[in-house]
């Protein structure tokens, strides 16, 4: 009796279930017929609405009830998403009617993508695509016009660089105003705005340059008496040279130079000429200590002590501070065998 129970429980259960999976069938149907009304060329939803109906036919009541939630779905989606789907791929397709470029080539495989999925049966794939396309073609118009006003403000600029070699400039700008005919906003700024950096660096040098050439006189006043003063003389030739053929951040680089070495050559002159002070102070001492004690002129370490000495000054004149300073090396030993005997 129990076993007759449970058979009619379960024979009432799968005729509930069998209703259940009918209703869930008419009501994927009319999902499906909705979709066909909207975009006749679908074929996915009336395709797993087929295939549900071939499983409940077949008694697969749980297959064929899962089959006709798919068909719903998928049926849904084409409701909800094709129409949408249609306007943005028109609407982008409006957008980019006659736009070349680098950027737009970007936005015209976006736009392929869109109709791609749209005829994948993915219509809300495909409004996905197509929505962001005007808004890009929108950012990419604002780049293009600041890459513009980038383009003219560096031709302005180098309009305005009397002094300046601008032949590289040129071809720049050239690469510039290609760069921006074909689309290409961030290429186009990179150029012109290395011009306008190079076009400022340039005239900043050449201002650093020709303000230095204006004092060659005192320039040249700091080596004349060296004794490599042709050297020095050959640097400046060279920095004058480099501004009569309007290279001017090289010119400058070189000036940079030679009033570094010069620092350095003073700097160094100045310590050796304090210890040269020094030195003499000592000695004119001990000169009169070695007359009291009878250490004359002739004797062999106070006659090296006054060469090395006059050696010394002799080398600080002519700029020479490595051998001026190896003499006042010398002129000390002397005064130190000296202060031995005295």
């Amino acid at each position: 009796m129990r076993l007759l129970d449970e058979s009619e429980e379960d024979m009432e259960r799968a005729i509930s279930f069998a209703g259940d999976v009918e209703v869930i069938g008419k009501e994927a149907l009319s999902h499906v017929e909705r979709a066909e009304d909207i975009a006749p060329v679908v074929k996915r939803p009336r395709k797993a609405y087929e295939m549900g109906e071939r499983e409940v036919k077949l008694g697969s009541l749980r297959e064929g009830e899962q089959l006709f939630r798919q068909a719903k779905q998928r049926a849904n989606e084409v409701i909800q998403w094709w129409q949408k789907a249609e306007a943005a791929i028109a609407e982008a397709t409006s957008a980019m009617d006659g736009k070349e470029g680098d950027g737009i080539n970007h936005l015209r495989e976006l736009l392929a993508d869109a109709k791609a999925s749209l005829a994948k049966e993915r219509p809300k794939e495909a409004f996905e695509f197509a929505m962001t396309i005007p808004s890009q073609l929108e950012a990419d118009d604002e780049a293009l016009a600041r890459a513009k006003n980038s383009l003219n403000e560096a031709i302005r600029t180098v309009e305005q660089s009397d002094g300046l070699d601008t032949t590289e400039m040129q071809d720049r700008l050239n690469q510039a105003n290609e760069a921006l005919a074909l689309g290409n906003a961030s290429q186009c700024i990179g150029l012109a705005d290395g011009v306008v950096r190079t076009v400022e660096r340039e005239r900043a040098a050449m201002d650093d340059v020709l303000r230095a050439l204006k004092q060659k006189k005192k320039l040249r006043e700091r080596f004349a008496s060296r004794d490599d003063s042709e050297a020095w003389e050959a640097k400046l030739a060279e920095i004058i040279q480099a501004a009569d053929d309007k290279v001017w951040s090289h010119a400058g680089m070189l000036l940079e130079q030679l009033l570094a070495a010069l620092d350095r050559e003073n700097h160094a002159a100045e310590e050796a000429n304090e210890l040269y002070d020094f030195v003499s102070e000592q000695w004119s001492v001990l000169r009169n200590q070695c007359e009291a004690v009878q250490i004359k002129a002739v004797d062999e370490d106070r006659r090296a002590c006054e060469e090395a000495v006059a050696e010394a000054a002799s080398c600080l004149e002519k700029g020479r501070v490595s051998e001026a300073l190896e003499a006042l090396g010398a002129a000390d030993a002397a005064m130190e065998r000296l202060r031995r005997r005295v």
